[in-house]
């Protein structure tokens, strides 16, 4: 497999990435919780309380950021493969709502979806639906 430049670069940064991040864990924050903490189970409580607080304040910023502020974003990453117009549209549709609402509005339809399919199953005649049988049953063909 040929990389490009890019594609190294970003590699050796991810690396590093992760190497400042486990030294984070390792050095910091970890030898912090020890003091901070008198017993495993507290600890475990203290990291599930500061997550959560922390998606608290991150919920905030969502209610107060437009969707059309990270627009153009979803745009370059959701547009790769064309589509581009599409794409566009139905994001037009969020352009108004705030980062919070527009998760749930995507959330209820992800959520809608699945009911959609399990209630199309229950009624669906088994004779209806299209059959791969090699593809089901993972044989290969000689």
């Amino acid at each position: 497999m040929n990389r490009t430049k890019e594609q190294i670069a970003e590699g050796m940064k991810n690396v590093q990435e992760v190497k400042r991040k486990q030294g984070i864990i390792t050095e910091q924050f970890y030898p912090a919780l020890i003091k901070a903490t008198i017993s495993v189970e507290e600890a475990k409580m203290l990291i599930q309380a500061l997550g959560s607080l922390i998606m608290e304040e991150v919920l905030k910023t969502m209610k107060e950021r437009k969707f059309s502020e990270i627009k153009d974003i979803l745009i370059e990453k959701l547009t790769k493969e064309g589509r581009k117009e599409e794409i566009v549209a139905l994001l037009d549709t969020l352009k108004e709502e705030n980062l919070f609402t527009a998760r749930e509005l995507i959330e209820g339809m992800s959520n809608a979806i699945q009911q959609m399919i399990i209630d199309e199953m229950q009624n669906r005649k088994l004779d209806s639906m299209k059959i791969d049988w090699n593809r089901y049953l993972n044989m290969q063909i000689k």
